[in-house]
């Protein structure tokens, strides 16, 4: 039998914003090198995945992302794949509307549960559309995807390997007041992909203003001045521009298709900014 290499893993959700579409777009503006890899909003992971075989693994990789539950199933994934896909099976063969409902509300006591729930949701819900309410309770109706769909259980498997040794940082990025993460980043490669300015950004019930978007621009510069390698994912609007409209950066437009939006009139083709600080 021939081994698959850990790169063939997949983004396994569903996820608003996700870059696998861009990948092709994105790939002749990746550095060619870098020593270590830190994404702090990392969603679907479809810039991580793809990155994946030039990694060395013998170099630090540190995921993280606000949404709590997110990060649990990234945890779920690598370190309990089979009790994972024993659950996910027994909620595909139960899949419906009935059952969507109930696990909609449905609030785990562990952390497997709270994996399965985020899983089923995300892979359920109407046009991949995690949204959640200010309480933090995900609220988009069931989609139409056929239960035989839902999941590929042999991409979790590959997924689990490919997250060992990884440093997964639940929580935001940065906290008023502390410190800014990652203070020895000389040589790394840092992929910044916040929520969207002016766009849909309840993927959270944290959300993400202007004074954060300010806020990434100070911790990128500080990442920069210190010797990495940083490439951020943003709005063509004026405001983003303004933030990073010194010598160091180079902005680059590329164009992506938003598919996911819970209005037609939301979807089409948009302008993105791609900026960093290296050629």
């Amino acid at each position: 039998m021939v081994e698959t290499k850990v790169g063939q893993a997949q983004p396994f959700l569903k996820w608003a914003g996700g870059k696998r579409q861009l990948l092709s777009k994105f790939e002749p503006l990746f550095p060619s090198s870098f020593d270590g890899y830190y994404e702090p909003f990392l969603g679907g992971g479809a810039v991580f995945f793809h990155l994946l075989n030039r990694i060395d693994r013998d170099s630090s990789i540190i995921l993280g992302d606000v949404n709590q539950d997110l990060m649990i199933t990234y945890q779920m994934i690598r370190d309990y794949p089979d009790q994972v896909i024993i659950g996910l099976q027994e909620l595909q063969a139960g899949h419906g509307v009935e059952q969507y409902n109930q696990w909609r509300t449905h609030q785990p006591e562990n952390v497997i549960g709270r994996a399965l729930r985020f899983l089923y949701l995300n892979r359920a819900c109407f046009n991949g559309l995690w949204r959640e309410n200010k309480k933090g309770e995900m609220n988009t109706p069931i989609g139409d995807t056929p239960a035989d769909r839902l999941f590929d259980f042999d991409n979790i498997r590959l997924v689990s390997k490919a997250l060992q040794g990884v440093v997964l940082k639940p929580g935001p990025y940065y906290s008023g007041g502390e410190q800014i993460p990652l203070t020895s980043p000389r040589g790394w490669f840092i992929y910044l992909d916040p929520p969207y300015h002016q766009t849909f950004s309840s993927y959270s019930k944290n959300g993400f203003d202007e004074d954060a978007h300010r806020q990434l621009a100070k911790c990128a510069q500080y990442w920069s001045d210190h010797g990495a390698k940083v490439m951020l994912s943003n709005s063509d609007t004026e405001f983003v521009r303004s933030l990073f409209d010194g010598s160091d950066w180079n902005i680059t437009v590329v164009e992506a298709r938003r598919a996911i939006s819970g209005k037609k009139s939301g979807r089409g083709k948009v302008g993105e900014l791609v900026i960093r600080n290296y050629e």
